[in-house]
């Protein structure tokens, strides 16, 4: 007999930004930070965290935080 997989519904929550501060959005460590405690509010289970800085006039910082449930990214 095949058990019912239980029904998950999750949401998609995205945004651009704008007027913001140029400290803030390429200091890695704060934004790592940031999206690990969201995950942890949202009562996700956290199993890995990368980020990346990116050098030049267009750099940037990217992290990803993968959780057992799904994932958070922030890309500047």
């Amino acid at each position: 007999m095949v058990e019912k997989a239980k029904v998950i519904i999750g949401k998609h929550v995205y945004g651009n930004l704008y007027e913001c501060d140029v400290n803030v959005l390429s200091d890695e460590k704060f934004l790592r930070d940031v999206a690990v405690e969201a995950a942890k509010m949202a009562n996700m289970t956290v199993w890995d965290v990368k980020s990346w800085k990116f050098g030049g006039d267009k750099g940037g910082v990217s992290v990803i935080v993968l959780v057992v449930e799904s994932h958070i990214a922030i890309h500047t």
